[in-house]
């Protein structure tokens, strides 16, 4: 039986890797986690400035290290629109947030 100790120190939130063509390579995402969830879905904002922040928050290196920072937003928002959506879909995606893109192809 798990105890709080063992869920609260538990593993690492999971990546997987995505491929960037535009980029030229790979990148890693992880799973949101409540927090950053909780961050995505708060009121005010916009759409383009919540998948940066998605951006921001869940891609990552392959020990799931962050790689960026709220002072590349800056930067991030001159990056391909296209890009950025892919990777915050994949997120979502990841994260059990969007249907799956087969469930849409099926539609």
């Amino acid at each position: 039986m798990l105890t709080a100790k063992d869920i609260l120190n538990g593993r690492p939130v999971p990546t997987k890797r995505v491929e960037v063509e535009e980029w030229g390579g790979e990148v890693f995402v992880r799973k949101l986690t409540v927090d950053g969830a909780r961050a995505l879905r708060a009121p005010g904002g916009n759409d383009v400035d919540k998948m940066v922040s998605c951006c921001i928050e869940c891609v990552c290196d392959g020990d799931g290290k962050p790689l960026f920072s709220e002072s590349d937003r800056n930067r991030l928002v001159k990056q391909e629109f296209a890009v950025l959506d892919m990777l915050a879909e994949e997120i979502a995606e990841f994260s059990g947030l969007a249907e799956s893109q087969e469930s849409r192809k099926k539609k």
